[in-house]
């Protein structure tokens, strides 16, 4: 076998670099998901279904790209770096992601922001999370913390809260979405003394915020249809 034989490159197969240049397009969405949802199993599964919609923009631009690429190396009879020309597309999706991922950490305050229009009250200790939704799924998340009473205060005028006048209801959905938290091992908020439960809903998006009789306990659900 002759050196210039063995010094030729082997483009990877075009069905192999399309499919790689789809799951690069894709990882973007995928990588978001993991990063912010809490358990990971939810996160994956939300991502891969997700995967419909980003192969159908895929389809649009991804693929006619990459057919564009294999078209031009066969006719000027070119071999080296097609892959990496095939999977452009997706690789600047994704190098476009990891370069703005400084700006969606630390995930729990960018998320809190993002979903009540306020920040996170400071100081605060014993910060839990869950999160939930994103995308086409509903947004279903969960905080418990301390703060100071002044704190909690500021935190209900901000979000327009008002004593709820279904106690009962945001009672037994306290208690449903404790269900999801008991690794945080907290009592769950409807056993609280003196508890306090205040509720707003507007454009679809729901606040339900329970807090101790001291007022230095705050559980916040937040979530959207």
């Amino acid at each position: 076998m002759s050196a210039a034989a063995t010094d030729t490159p082997v483009p990877l197969h075009v069905a192999l670099a399309l499919l790689l240049s789809l799951a690069l397009w894709h990882a973007p969405m995928q990588l978001q998901f993991m990063l912010e949802w809490t358990k990971l199993s939810e996160s994956t599964l939300a991502g891969l279904l997700h995967l419909f919609f980003t192969g159908f923009t895929w389809l649009f631009i991804g693929l006619p790209w990459g057919i564009a690429v294999v078209f031009l190396y066969r006719f000027l009879s070119w071999r080296r770096f097609r892959t990496l020309w095939i999977v452009m597309p997706g690789a600047l999706m994704l190098a476009a992601f990891l370069v703005n991922l400084p700006t969606m950490l630390p995930v729990a305050e960018k998320r809190f922001k993002s979903t009540t229009g306020t920040a996170l009250p400071v100081p605060r200790s014993d910060l839990h999370t869950y999160f939930f939704g994103g995308g086409l799924a509903d947004y279903s998340d969960i905080y418990y913390f301390r703060t100071e009473p002044a704190e909690v205060e500021k935190l209900i005028q901000a979000l327009d809260l008002k004593i709820t006048d279904s106690p009962d209801q945001a009672k037994s959905s306290l208690t449903r979405a404790a269900a999801r938290t008991k690794e945080w091992g907290q009592s769950a908020p409807s056993t609280w003394p003196g508890l306090s439960i205040y509720h707003a809903d507007r454009n679809n998006w729901f606040y339900t915020l329970a807090t101790n009789a001291s007022r230095t306990e705050v559980y916040l659900q937040v979530s959207c249809l």
